[in-house]
């Protein structure tokens, strides 16, 4: 949200500096849903910081509807993933006993 009032000329500055941040930006805008969900699974792209991408999608034209559902789709594989190493390694320190 604050990018999308308060700090909008600021993040669109650094926006306009940037041909890739233009880029990412366009496809957000382009396909909202789907872009929000990829970045979100894949934050080793090297653009942006993970906190950055929220200041771009709330200058782009994704919906709050897309933004949502898209980070929460894309949390749940690291939250299972984390949950599942979490197991593992108890079961693992279980059979050492």
């Amino acid at each position: 949200m604050l990018a999308r009032t308060y700090l909008r000329e600021q993040v669109l500055s650094q926006l306009n500096k940037r041909p890739l941040l233009r880029a990412l930006e366009r496809a957000v805008a382009k396909d909202g849903l789907k872009a929000v969900f990829t970045f979100r699974l894949s934050p080793l792209v090297p653009a942006l910081p993970i906190g950055g991408y929220n200041y771009l999608y709330g200058v782009s034209s994704v919906s709050i509807f897309d933004f949502l559902v898209g980070i929460f789709a894309g949390s749940l594989k690291p939250y299972f993933l984390d949950a599942y190493l979490g197991v593992w390694g108890g079961d693992l320190l279980s059979v050492n006993e």
